[in-house]
């Protein structure tokens, strides 16, 4: 499987967009996955129940899915509406945009909290992987 799009939000950020957007996103959650599918149609159900199954494996508190549009529209505005809303908890911040590979992303979360635990920062996360077509986001404790 080759998701469209995936875009990661840690926690802090996770209740960023809660709080703006008003999503019904847990905020006690650590991390959130949105994924976007865009695949032939007659096969997106398919794909749709193994990322699903992925999620649910890997112990999200929640898995939500959608091929409403209106609902994609809303999860990705959110999601992109998300850095210019830090300014809700900082005022000040920098945004640097990296792509990290998905089988390094673990070390460079635990990186980030190394560094920001050091210095006494919140360093808030969001590490994408783009395009789109249906949309299933999920939560990590």
């Amino acid at each position: 499987m080759l998701p469209a799009a995936m875009e990661m939000l840690d926690g802090t950020m996770v209740r960023v967009v809660e709080e703006a957007f008003h999503l019904g996103i847990d905020t006690s959650a650590q991390a959130m996955v949105l994924t976007e599918l865009d695949w032939i149609d007659e096969l997106l159900d398919g794909e749709l129940a193994e990322l699903v199954e992925i999620h649910r494996r890997h112990h999200a508190m929640s898995v939500r899915t959608s091929a409403d549009a209106e609902t994609r529209a809303s999860l990705w505005k959110a999601r992109k509406g998300a850095s210019p809303r830090i300014g809700r908890i900082s005022h000040s911040y920098c945004t640097q945009d990296a792509c990290v590979p998905r089988s390094a992303l673990a070390g460079v979360l635990a990186e980030i909290t190394r560094i920001g635990n050091k210095y006494g920062l919140t360093i808030p996360s969001a590490l994408p992987r783009r395009r789109r077509e249906r949309a299933s986001d999920f939560s990590l404790r």
